[in-house]
């Protein structure tokens, strides 16, 4: 039996710093550092310390190569690892259009000279 990828957008495996914050109602209430686990147009898979709870809204800045962007999202799904750590699924919220660009930019050099990550979901 072979799943369905429901994915809009194909995810890259990429490790990227991360300043994750947990927003209620427009404002930051607790902060961490995290990593990118893979990301793609639409969503990013994040490892952190911070326990966040689905459907929270979230905001991070990212190092994306020599570029820092802002980005602000919804938590769609969360796991606990053996290790401590959480994988927390996040969708993106409205970008802009220079955050989008720099995003894409990114997407499409990583596509050039790596394989992108392979979805089994």
């Amino acid at each position: 039996m072979t799943t369905q990828n429901k994915r809009k957008h194909v995810r890259i495996d990429s490790l990227n710093l991360s300043n994750v914050y947990l927003c209620e109602n427009g404002n930051a209430v607790d902060q961490s550092m995290g990593r990118t686990l893979n990301i793609s147009e639409s969503g990013i898979l994040l490892e952190t310390r911070l326990p966040i709870e689905q459907n929270a809204k979230i905001s991070m800045e990212i190092a994306l190569d020599e570029d820092v962007i802002e980005l602000r999202g919804s938590v769609v799904h969360t796991t606990l690892t053996e290790d401590g750590q959480h994988e927390i699924g996040i969708r993106f919220d409205r970008l802009t259009h220079s955050t989008q660009t720099v995003l894409n930019r990114f997407i499409q050099e990583f596509k050039a000279v790596r394989t992108p990550a392979v979805d089994f979901s």
